[in-house]
């Protein structure tokens, strides 16, 4: 599976999280109007995202690979993955 760096970067910054260029694209969840400790990043080259680095970019955010799947074809989305989160206790 792969998906395409658009749709993970529109749907990210529709979702709360904050992109960052530097040396890669780094986005940041944003949380009560703050960052997060939540974040990912991808090359600014990348056009597809492979199965391997859906895998760790999913980890990264602390969803499964299937979770993040759904997030980045808005299946899930920005509520519902901050209830996750709480959960998690990755958000309070």
């Amino acid at each position: 599976m792969t998906l395409k760096t658009k749709d993970i970067e529109s749907n990210f910054c529709k979702k709360g999280f904050i992109k960052d260029n530097k040396d890669h694209k780094y986005f940041y969840f944003c949380y009560n109007g703050k960052p997060s400790a939540i974040r990912t990043k991808f090359s600014h080259s990348a056009r597809d995202i492979d199965d391997n680095l859906i895998h760790l970019m999913a980890k990264q955010i602390h969803l499964t690979k299937d979770e993040f799947v759904k997030f980045v074809i808005c299946e899930i989305s920005e509520q519902e993955y901050i209830e996750v989160q709480k959960a998690l206790g990755n958000l309070k």
